[in-house]
C-alpha cells in the first residue's frame, strides 16, 4: 500500500511538470531573452559568523529550509530556522526581498542535479547561505513567479546538466553559462494569464496530493 502511494504521488508530480512544461511551450508572442538581462541584481550569499562582535544575528536561509516541488521556503517558523551574525555590510546587501529567486548553486546528487529554485515570499527579514544565489527579477519584464516557473523548465527538461561542474563528489552550478540562457518571454499581461492557467491546473493536482498523504 505504501508503495502504491509512493507511485501515485510520484505520477501526480510528474503531472505537475508536465502542466508547467506544456504551458509555458505554448506562449505566443515571446521574445528570447538571456536571464542576465531580466534581473536588477545577481547576488552570492554568505554563511556569515559565529563570532557575535560587531555583528548581528540574522535568519540565514539553506537549501535545507527549501521546498524544491512547491518552489517556496519552508513553513518553518523564524525562531526554528539557522541564524548566523552578520556584518551591518552583509545586512544591508544580502536581506532578501519578496520575490526574489533563490537558486541552488552547489550541492546537488545524481538524482537531483544542483540549480534547484524557490521564491522568496515569506513575512521575515532573512539572508541567505553561501551556497545559494540570489536573482532579483527586473518586474518591468518578467515576473518574479513566471521566471521561477522557466528555471523549474531547465531542471524538470534536464537542460540544467549541461552546465554543471563536478568536482569532488560535489555539483557546481556555472552561474556564467546559467545568466547567459535565453528565456522565452511574453508580454507581461500574457504572463499573467499563463501563471493563471497553471495555477488552475496544479490547484487540482495540488488537490489529489493532498489526499494521497
Amino acid at each position: 500500500l505504501i508503495r502504491i502511494c509512493s507511485e501515485q504521488l510520484a505520477l501526480l508530480q510528474e503531472a505537475r511538470k508536465k502542466v508547467i512544461a506544456d504551458t509555458l511551450k505554448s506562449a505566443n508572442d515571446t521574445r528570447q531573452i538571456p536571464l542576465k538581462r531580466l534581473l536588477m541584481k545577481n547576488l552570492t550569499g554568505s554563511w556569515g559568523s559565529d563570532n557575535a562582535e560587531d555583528k548581528k544575528q540574522c535568519i540565514c536561509l539553506r537549501v535545507a529550509d527549501m521546498d524544491f516541488m512547491s518552489g517556496q521556503f519552508v513553513n518553518t517558523k523564524p525562531e526554528q530556522l539557522t541564524h548566523r551574525y552578520y556584518t551591518q555590510k552583509e545586512i544591508d546587501e544580502l536581506t532578501l526581498q519578496k520575490g526574489d529567486i533563490l537558486v541552488e548553486k552547489s550541492g546537488g546528487g545524481d538524482k537531483t542535479p544542483v540549480g534547484r529554485t524557490v521564491i522568496f515570499d515569506k513575512p521575515y527579514k532573512a539572508l541567505f547561505a553561501n551556497f545559494l544565489q540570489c536573482l532579483r527579477i527586473d518586474e518591468r519584464v518578467i515576473g518574479p513567479k513566471y521566471a521561477l516557473l522557466n528555471l523549474h523548465l531547465l531542471h524538470f527538461t534536464g537542460e540544467i546538466r549541461r552546465i554543471i561542474k563536478q568536482t569532488t563528489g560535489i555539483q557546481n552550478l556555472d552561474m556564467n553559462a546559467l545568466l547567459s540562457i535565453k528565456l522565452d518571454v511574453p508580454n507581461l499581461n500574457n504572463q499573467k494569464k499563463i501563471l493563471s492557467q497553471i495555477d488552475n491546473q496544479l490547484k487540482k493536482i495540488d488537490e489529489l496530493t493532498d489526499k494521497k498523504h
